[in-house]
């Protein structure tokens, strides 16, 4: 029994108020961090995932730490994040990050020059307003 594990090829990451410096061919995949002010300083605790299935839809997966009672791990943080993203079972996005979620998918459909899928905008944004 053999099992196929394809992997991303690409991953840009652009900071908020940088400017990629890569040139990327064929990307399937960026992430932004979220960072809020803790302590007197920024840190990051969580991240959102856009990635474009083999399908060609754009789907979004998010992931946030609970600073009061855990650190924030970028892997783990990423995982999760690509898990919600392609899951079956739909992930909505928490009331605090609603507004940087909607955000997100608009920068995802300038990025990959498509739309996020309708499937994903109905369940990320279930029984919220954006606006």
């Amino acid at each position: 029994m053999t099992t196929n594990i394809t992997k991303m090829k690409t991953v840009v990451s652009v900071s908020k108020g940088t400017k990629a410096a890569m040139k990327v061919k064929h990307p399937t995949e960026i992430y932004e961090f979220i960072k809020e002010r803790r302590m007197g300083r920024r840190q990051k605790v969580g991240v959102f995932v856009g990635l474009k299935d083999r399908a060609g839809y754009i789907v979004v997966g998010w992931s946030r730490a609970n600073i009061k009672k855990d650190r924030f791990n970028k892997e783990t943080g990423l995982k999760i994040a690509r898990g919600r993203a392609i899951a079956t079972i739909p992930f909505a996005f928490p009331s605090s990050l609603v507004k940087r979620g909607a955000k997100f998918c608009e920068r995802c459909n300038r990025f990959f020059k498509g739309e996020v899928s309708d499937y994903t905008k109905n369940n990320l944004f279930k029984g919220v307003i954006v606006g």
